[in-house]
């Protein structure tokens, strides 16, 4: 990433609302952290925005190499496997399994608890005490 790409990149992040927050929050914890005295608010805030900008930056350079790496592996998906008798038994059954978790809710059985023999008690309300 050029010098160019990562400024437009940092101005693009700094446009989310969601970034703002947490520059926001990151910039109280350091005012908190350097004990809560009057001025330093510019230099809080710098420090959160470099702090959170550069965090999100090396989290997205990361997500892109990763992305580089899956695309530059070999595809196994084109070569053709064999399903042997077994396997495709068991895919049949899964596959039922998938089927009749699927039915709908008013044709699944469902137990019931058997109703009580004693009813409970009535609860009482309480009623608030006046003062005296």
């Amino acid at each position: 990433m050029n010098k160019e790409d990562l400024d437009e990149h940092r101005e693009e992040l700094i446009r989310d609302e969601r970034v703002r927050q947490m520059i926001r929050v990151r910039a109280y914890e350091i005012y908190q952290m350097r004990g809560p005295q009057p001025g330093g608010q510019a230099q809080d805030w710098f420090q959160a925005e470099n702090e959170v900008l550069s965090f999100l930056i090396a989290e997205s350079r990361q997500i892109e190499n990763e992305s580089r790496q899956v695309e530059n592996e070999p595809s196994t998906a084109s070569a053709p496997v064999a399903a042997t008798p077994a396997k495709a038994t068991a895919a049949k059954k899964s596959s039922s399994r998938v089927a009749s978790a699927a039915k709908p809710a008013s044709k699944k059985r469902t137990t019931r608890k058997p109703p009580d023999p004693k009813p409970k008690p009535a609860r009482k309300r309480s009623t608030p005490k006046e003062p005296e």
